[in-house]
């Protein structure tokens, strides 16, 4: 499992609990901080995002991957310092589509920052597909 985690998100200093939790950690660093202060947006939705493929890679088949079809995330709270945490799970998974939701929080006092749903296409792995 440890071996699909994407190398981009390596990129944010993030490490890997269990492929049971499926929970991901990441420091907030200066140079994350946007205009104002806190930590950008974006990386609490990268960060969730490889939370939830991870999890859906469980629930997944030896000859199946997933592509991202639409990911929404509501900002609940802003952090300036310290390490959040990256959940997720599969809230259910059909022949075609799966859907998945996630959240960020603090991982220093458990406050929830923000909330993720996403859908993904389950699609047949390249190597299944004849290239």
């Amino acid at each position: 499992m440890i071996s699909r985690i994407d190398k981009a998100i390596t990129y944010l200093s993030t490490s890997y609990i269990s492929a049971v939790f499926q929970v991901l950690f990441m420091p907030v660093r200066p140079d994350m901080l946007n205009g104002v202060g806190w930590l950008q947006g974006g990386l609490y939705s990268a960060l969730c995002d490889e939370a939830m493929a991870l999890a859906l890679f469980t629930v997944l088949e030896e000859e199946e991957d997933i592509a991202t079809i639409s990911e929404s995330t509501s900002f609940l709270q802003g952090i300036e310092k310290g390490c959040i945490s990256a959940q997720a799970k599969v809230v259910k998974k059909g022949r075609r589509v799966a859907f998945v939701e996630g959240g960020v929080t603090s991982r220093d006092d458990g406050t929830p920052l923000s909330l993720t749903q996403a859908s993904f296409a389950i699609i047949p792995r390249r190597s299944s597909r004849g290239r």
